[in-house]
């Protein structure tokens, strides 16, 4: 805050100079960080809304979260992680069944004493956007249900480029046709726009589709695809195969570690997938990394600093499976991890042997 130049108003009206100036000094330090009364009144009013709605209508809460962070990816994620800590149910996107946004549903029969689900929007799939989202929402009110890819495409071909088709594969999208997704890509690869209709050739009489060698995705491919363009894993994540057999051979997923366990634990071995990583700059000036992890009970940051990341850092990909050795540094219930080690697992096997 500027410094008033001239105390002569306020010297007119009793005080001096000397105490003017310390009575602007004390506005000034509190103003940095100091709410009057109407503003924090307000802000408790929506704090205790927000909060009402969170606990008795959290579909109805989450779904409109999301629909404010729709071309967020990352921010959705971290939505879809805490919406699956409850036990809610979030539908993967479908061409036929979601709208342009986030929807809450009634579920045709309760689920875990919940009777409301969650659509998962279309226009939150990395590189479909807005205006495609809602273009094959009108388009299925227009013409009814998809029946196939090609019926997709064709009945599209204005309202999509190839890059909002590849993204409903990847998202599994388009599983509601019963098609599996690298057949679903292929097609889409090699989609083109329907040619003007005036233009009729001798030989479309004979046309036909060829039948398309496909060589089947992996469930690792399939998993990676979801990531690229939701964010997060949806149908499963790449290490489920490992729970039944982590703490017997000392190896935890986060929810232990961070939740569940006493606070003694002060070294774990955390198998993990890196979906993101931040490097940066301590106060000294030295390097250090935020690194972000995923494994099947949600998504975590580790810090990974000076030599340690030096040894690391050609490790750090996305989507590499890594076995991390952390060091976990406790403050006031607050776990925080520190990566000391990472090496690379490819295999069920080889994350248990490591």
């Amino acid at each position: 805050m500027p410094r008033i130049k001239t105390m002569t108003p306020i010297e007119n009206s009793g005080l001096d100079a000397q105490r003017s100036s310390e009575i602007f000094d004390q506005i000034a330090r509190f103003a940095g960080y100091g709410f009057n009364k109407s503003h924090a009144a307000a802000y408790a009013a929506i704090s205790f809304q927000t909060a009402w709605l969170k606990t008795h209508h959290p579909e109805a809460f989450f779904a409109a979260a999301m629909n404010t962070n729709l071309d967020k990816v990352d921010d959705i994620s971290l939505f879809i992680n805490d919406i699956r800590k409850r036990g809610m149910v979030v539908w993967q996107p479908s061409v036929n069944h979601s709208r342009a946004r986030f929807e809450p549903l009634k579920l045709k029969k309760a689920w875990q004493g919940r009777d409301l689900g969650i659509c998962y929007g279309l226009a939150a799939i990395r590189g479909v956007g807005i205006e495609a989202a809602h273009g094959i929402e009108a388009e299925r009110r227009r013409g009814g249900a998809f029946v196939s890819v090609d019926d997709f495409t064709r009945r599209m071909a204005d309202k999509t480029n190839k890059t909002a088709l590849q993204a409903l594969a990847k998202a599994g999208a388009f599983d509601c046709l019963d098609t599996d997704r690298a057949r679903t890509l292929a097609e889409v690869l090699g989609y083109r726009k329907p040619v003007d209709v005036r233009q009729i050739s001798m030989f479309d009489d004979m046309d036909a589709a060829p039948e398309i060698a496909v060589k089947a995705l992996t469930r690792d491919e399939l998993l990676d695809n979801e990531l690229d363009v939701l964010g997060h894993y949806m149908s499963g994540h790449p290490l489920d195969g490992l729970r039944s057999s982590l703490v017997e051979t000392n190896r935890y997923f986060c929810s232990f570690i961070l939740e569940k366990s006493s606070g003694t634990i002060r070294r774990a071995s955390m198998p993990a997938v890196i979906t993101a990583f931040d490097v940066r700059r301590t106060n000294a000036g030295d390097l250090m990394a935020v690194v972000t992890l995923s494994d099947p009970d949600g998504t975590y940051e580790a810090l990974a600093f000076g030599d340690t990341w030096g040894e690391i850092r050609h490790q750090m990909r996305k989507k590499a499976r890594v076995l991390c050795n952390m060091g976990i540094s406790v403050r006031d219930d607050e776990r925080r991890l520190i990566i000391e080690g990472v090496s690379a697992i490819a295999t069920r096997e080889e994350a248990l042997a490591a």
